[in-house]
This record gives structure tokens, sequence and C-alpha cells, in this order.
């Protein structure tokens, strides 16, 4: 599948024919940078480039502070990369690699842009954590869902608790990864559905606290608190 899509980006590429606003999701949770490392490979191959993060008509909307969100200045940033047009290639590209630290405000900033750009640009917005975009965002984009090949597609709990680790380790790594207890419970949600391992009873029961979670969620309860209950219970479904 995703050999096809490569070739598919490729030809598009060669053709000049792509779209303006691509939204790339995969199949579970990426907190390994898979669909990053993706993309940049095939828009390196297309171009036959050694590195598009240091090439001009490039914009990756990274952030060195690795804060929440997104700021004024990363759109700032944006302003100023298509005020001119490309240079060495034929069209520039800005790649978001996290819709998630995107405000509905700055969203509401980028969606002229997304639709009309004023340059030949394309747009890579990429949903590592699979959140719930703006229909408004949907609607401009074509809508990827990239596979995560099997040595990448371990999720973050199957992954951290391989090794069995303290809370105090567990939740050092998650605000390390600055997971929200959302994309957690998505995770936790998901485990449990794969589960082969624990009876009926007990995944009616386990799904009944996912429930108590999302409710603590919705009403901003401690993080700390949501975190503990996260963390039993994935250790109940190991």
């Amino acid at each position: 599948m995703n050999n096809t899509l490569r070739k598919f980006f490729i030809t598009k590429v060669k053709q000049q024919q792509l779209a303006h606003l691509y939204i790339l999701e995969p199949g579970h949770t990426d907190h390994k940078q898979y669909l990053q490392k993706w993309i940049y490979a095939v828009l390196e191959d297309a171009y036959a480039l050694n590195d598009i993060m240091n090439h001009q008509d490039f914009l990756i909307l990274d952030d060195a502070k690795e804060a929440k969100q997104y700021n004024i200045e990363h759109i700032s940033e944006i302003n100023q990369f298509i005020s001119n047009k490309a240079n060495q290639i034929d069209q520039k590209f800005l790649i978001i690699p996290y819709a998630h630290k995107l405000s509905p405000i700055h969203y509401n900033k980028l969606l002229k842009l997304f639709e009309e750009p004023p340059i030949k640009l394309t747009v890579f917005l990429l949903n590592p954590h699979k959140i719930k975009l703006l229909p408004t965002i949907n609607s401009r984009g074509q809508n990827i869902k990239l596979k995560i090949e099997q040595n990448n597609s371990t999720s973050f709990l199957a992954d951290i608790f391989k090794d069995d680790p303290s809370y105090t380790k567990f939740s050092k790594e998650v605000e390390k990864q600055k997971l929200t207890p959302a994309q957690l419970l998505a995770e936790l949600a998901q485990s449990y559905a794969q589960s082969n391992q624990i009876m009926a009873t007990e995944l009616s029961q386990l799904q009944t606290q996912i429930k108590h979670v999302q409710e603590d969620i919705l009403f901003n309860n401690s993080t700390q608190h949501i975190l503990l209950k996260i963390y039993h219970y994935y250790i109940k479904l190991k």
C-alpha cells in the first residue's frame, strides 16, 4: 500500500499535478515520526534531493522549543515563505508535522492558503495523533491514510510497557512525547479492542473504565489523575 502511495506522489510531482493540500494520517498513533520520515523520503526521491530540510523551496513547520502549540511566529514564517515563488524547483512545499499543534484560530488563518495559495504550493498536513480536524480543513484536503510498517507499528503504550515501567517513568515519557490524555485513551481503547487475552466480562469492565476516563477528560480533571488511571488500566490489560 505504501509503495503504491509512494509511486502515486512521485508521479504527481513529475507531472506537476499535486493538489494544494494533503492530510496524512497513520493507521494508529505515530509516536516515532514515521509520517515525517516517509514524506521526506518521497519528496527527496521525486526531486533527486539529498535533504529537503535545508532546501529553500521547502518549509517544515517544526518547533525547536518543542512547545505544545505553534504560535503566531510560525504563521508569520509561513507568510514569509509564500511571499516568493519557488527558486530551484517547480513549486514550493509546506510540511506541517503536527496537526494537533495548530489552534482553531491558526487553522482559520490558513484556510485560504489551503484552498487557493498565492503561489504554486502543496501543503502536507500530518496528523500523527489522529486528532479530529475541523470540517473546513478536511473538506479542503485529500485525506491519505498511511499504514505504518511493521517495524514502526508498536503503539506508545506497547512500546513503553514492554519494559514494565514505573508510573514515574511512564508519566515522564508521556510528557517527553507530548501525548495528551485523549491520545493515550485512544490507544488504550484500541488495545482493548485487539486483545484476545482477557475474558469478555473483564473487557466489559475495562470498557466501562474507559468511559470514566472520557468523563475525566471532558470535565478537565487532573491530568496526573487521568494518567494514573490509564497506567493501571493498561497494566490490567497486560
